[in-house]
């Protein structure tokens, strides 16, 4: 604010982006993307330069991953659109494979698969074609996660394995962890809870040495879920209750909601009944808060799901509708 007031417009819009990813770590991803929306009007004052338009790209990926998290797909579209024209006339093909990636990811989200097949391909093209491994890895990661969708889930294993190769030749341990939970999340959709258990916990071993609370209590959760499949909600409980306080402790507002899900939904197995609605509640109230779209309207539909078989149709309705 004080550099904007001296018209400072580089610096201005140097701490703007701090300030966003601050507010972003506290779950207050509305106030993200008002201040790089407003970051983006300094940026018109500055020269028309490489460098201006270099952070102009950096800025808009940054709005892109905060509108992906409040769900203002229609605005997400837009940025898209406006990196693929920024960057289509210039020699940044490495910056150019990660708008491919946005674009796949979205359109994943979307639904619409041979869009974002095409998008994530051009996108795999550019990485080896600069023969960038990070890169492709990434690619990987996000193609595993579009197969993951489609339900294929033995070609979801497949790329994620290559992805994991690519981080284990490196020796890149925080990646190697990420690709490990992918995998174990891969093999719990195949119902292979064996091969899940043993990807997890190495992960979670890993992000144990890092010190990375956001990725492992994420890991813990999934867990969890592999073990409650199994029927072992004791030991389910005992991994949700150590995300919990890794969460309370480094104040992960929007993992709490994965975290509590969980719970909620083990109480219900168990048939307590009231304490299951009471998080559930809890939960649509969490997302809320911190405007987390696609959260809110998940944890929407799980009540208003519970109170439908509990025979409640005039209490689930405003859920329904919201």
């Amino acid at each position: 604010h004080h550099f904007s007031r001296a018209e400072n417009w580089r610096k201005a819009v140097h701490y703007a982006r701090e300030s966003s990813k601050r507010a972003s770590k506290l779950s207050r991803f509305a106030d993200a993307s008002r201040i790089l929306e407003q970051s983006q009007s300094w940026l018109l004052k500055l020269p028309d330069d490489q460098s201006r338009r270099e952070v102009l790209i950096d800025t808009l990926l940054e709005l892109e991953r905060t509108c992906e998290t409040l769900g203002a797909r229609e605005r997400q579209q837009a940025i898209i659109h406006q990196l693929h024209e920024l960057l289509e006339s210039t020699e940044d093909r490495a910056r150019l494979a990660e708008v491919y990636i946005r674009e796949g990811e979205l359109q994943t989200q979307l639904g619409q698969f041979d869009n974002a097949e095409r998008a994530l391909e051009k996108s795999l093209g550019i990485r080896r074609d600069l023969s960038d491994r990070v890169g492709e890895r990434n690619t990987l990661r996000s193609m595993g996660y579009l197969r993951w969708r489609q339900e294929e889930y033995e070609k979801a294993v497949a790329l994620n394995e290559a992805a994991l190769a690519i981080n284990r030749q490196a020796n890149d341990v925080e990646a190697m962890a990420i690709d490990l939970t992918n995998l174990g999340t891969a093999y719990k959709s195949l119902g292979a809870n064996g091969q899940a258990l043993e990807h997890l916990e190495e992960a979670i071993r890993l992000y144990e040495t890092l010190g990375n609370p956001f990725q492992r209590t994420y890991t813990l959760v999934i867990t969890a879920n592999v073990y409650r499949d199994q029927g072992d909600n004791e030991k389910a409980m005992q991994y949700l209750q150590q995300g919990m306080e890794i969460q309370a402790k480094h104040h992960l507002t929007l993992q709490q909601a994965f975290t509590v899900t969980s719970m909620a939904n083990i109480y219900w197995d168990q048939g307590k009944i009231e304490e299951s609605l009471r998080l559930y509640k809890d939960l649509v109230q969490k997302n809320r808060n911190v405007g987390y779209a696609e959260g809110l309207s998940n944890s929407l539909l799980r009540l208003s799901e519970r109170l439908l078989s509990l025979n409640k149709p005039e209490e689930a309705l405003p859920y329904l509708l919201e």
